[in-house]
């Protein structure tokens, strides 16, 4: 199971990839949601522990699902099935 400090470095990582492929500097993301530089930087080294609606308004900005987030994350364990349980 990944880490709260291995989450935050997958998301920086992932919302660092996004916004290169997108061609975006993070002065331009931060006008397009809202989001000062500072805690975009925070973000992507993995130093930020962004809120819901952070995510949400950076999400919007790049036009993607804000679960892009989260991929890469490791999710087993996290829901056990009926059929599945001890």
């Amino acid at each position: 199971m990944m880490t709260d400090t291995g989450a935050l470095i997958s998301l920086g990582a992932n919302l660092q990839h996004l916004r290169n492929e997108k061609r975006l500097t993070l002065d331009e993301l931060a006008h397009r949601s809202g989001v000062s530089i500072g805690v975009l930087s925070q973000i992507e080294r993995g130093l930020g522990n962004p809120s819901f609606r952070t995510l949400y308004k950076i999400a919007e900005a790049l036009g993607v699902p804000i679960g892009y987030f989260f991929s890469g994350v490791d999710r087993s364990g996290t829901v056990v099935r009926k059929h599945e349980r001890k």
